[in-house]
């Protein structure tokens, strides 16, 4: 692809619309005479080049290969100095840019070898080029690493989007800084494709931070595009919904004094105020009745009072598919107010919940941690409340006793015996340790309060 498709402009590699600014050789043996060459007039216009662990000894294919292997190293000790010292780095200049030569980094024997981020040679290199463009203050969050955020950067004409998932099992709320200047943040939710202004950021030298909460598994956009605007940069309240020149809308999560430090980037303010009136969550519970569908495994027209996983029962631990919760509920008047945010949490879900409140469509639950807003949706009184639970397949199978018939128009690819199966906690259809599902709550309705301020 180098010698093909790429070119260099201004000391970085073109390809397509993408650019780079760095190229990295991760522990590289042999390369194309001709792609070295390439890399070499990269770097003497100007690019840089880390070789991790090694650099290439040898060219590819068998034409001319020993004369392509001897310009192959030749070409890189003139490039590349050997790694000396404790650190194991060689930097070195060559024509308008610099090559580095650094080991100890992809394949570390020492299992004591964790370095932070500040003492790591290869990390260094990278910053002193490219400063990160999506960083977190380890040592300010007591953290030694970043163990469940990752990110995609991409410029589209003016705007800085950037893909932010977190990866892991658990709530993220770490502050994060994006490295771009001049710009005004704005969230792209990708699951409802609504697009809402952030409003609370700190500008710092080299970026803004954001302060990120993210469930289990979730994601969003970040699109940063150019100009300055009215912002928060420090708040108390759970959100700052809209800022207008007089006026600052926000929610807050609980009662009490709450402070907001309003800024333009030249004059700062700082709102104060108190929070009554907001209601504690309301604990959805009473009479459910469960209905699985009669088509399915099993049929099940069933009503308890306490929710449990589907597995804890003998009958419908084998079921895989969907079963239909409703329940009614009594909402108090205090829960219906136009300055109040109502969202319904199911707790502990598997795996997918849809969901309609009074006979509306509300949403899907997927992840652990999401709730849906039914501000508009709760009248105070009696309400109905429908929740469809889908499983996945694995507990179908675990209450097989033998493999299923392989289907016939793929026989003749595959053979009719794909699967030997036998009963037994050894099958390959046996499970011991089945994921929970159903509906496990607890059910809540959780309540946010608008804040309307003057400034």
């Amino acid at each position: 692809m180098l010698q093909h498709r790429a070119k260099i402009v201004d000391g970085q590699i073109h390809v397509g619309p993408l650019n780079y600014k760095i190229l990295i050789l991760p522990n590289i043996k042999a390369m194309p005479l001709e792609t070295l060459r390439f890399v070499q007039q990269y770097v003497q216009q100007g690019g840089v080049v880390i070789a991790l662990e090694r650099v290439p000894d040898s060219s590819t294919g068998l034409a001319d290969y020993a004369q392509k292997d001897r310009q192959v190293q030749a070409l890189v000790r003139e490039m590349f100095d050997e790694p000396v010292g404790d650190d194991g780095t060689a930097p070195k200049p060559y024509g308008q840019g610099r090559t580095y030569h650094i080991k100890r980094v992809i394949d570390r024997q020492d299992i004591l070898d964790r370095r932070s981020s500040s003492l790591d040679p290869f990390v260094n290199a990278l910053r002193d080029h490219v400063p990160p463009d999506f960083g977190i203050d380890f040592a300010l969050q007591g953290l030694r690493e970043n163990r469940g955020l990752t990110f995609l950067h991409r410029k589209m004409n003016q705007d800085d989007l950037y893909f932010v998932s977190n990866i892991q099992d658990q709530v993220s709320t770490i502050p994060v800084t994006f490295r771009v200047t001049d710009r005004v943040p704005w969230k792209w939710n990708p699951y409802t494709g609504e697009v809402t202004p952030l409003l609370t950021y700190t500008v710092k030298q080299g970026g803004i931070e954001i302060p990120l909460l993210l469930q289990p598994y979730e994601s969003l956009f970040i699109v940063f595009t150019p100009g300055r605007q009215l912002h928060a940069s420090q708040s108390s309240l759970h959100e700052i919904l809209a800022l207008e020149p007089r006026r600052m809308i926000g929610s807050a999560h609980s009662n009490g004094p709450f402070a907001v430090t309003l800024t333009d980037g030249v004059v700062s303010k700082t709102v104060q105020g108190n929070v009554t009136g907001l209601p504690a969550p309301l604990l959805i519970s009473g009479e459910w009745r469960l209905v699985f569908p009669p088509s399915g495994s099993i049929d099940l027209d069933t009503t308890f009072t306490r929710l449990f996983s589907w597995t804890r029962v003998s009958r419908t631990r084998p079921f895989s598919g969907s079963g239909l919760y409703e329940l009614s509920f009594t909402a108090p008047s205090v829960y219906v107010k136009e300055d109040l945010q109502l969202f319904l949490d199911l707790g502990r879900v598997g795996d997918i919940a849809e969901v309609m409140v009074n006979g509306q469509k509300v949403g899907v639950i997927w992840m652990r941690g999401q709730m849906l807003e039914v501000t508009g949706l709760i009248r105070a009184g009696t309400n109905r409340l429908s929740v469809k639970v889908t499983n996945t397949l694995i507990n179908r199978v675990s209450g097989m006793k033998e493999a299923p018939p392989v289907p016939e128009e793929l026989v003749e690819q595959y053979g009719r015996s794909l699967v030997q199966a036998s009963a037994g906690p050894r099958s390959p259809m046996s499970f011991t340790a089945l994921p929970a599902s159903g509906l496990l709550g607890p059910v809540r309705l959780v309540v946010y309060k608008k804040i309307d301020c003057p400034l």
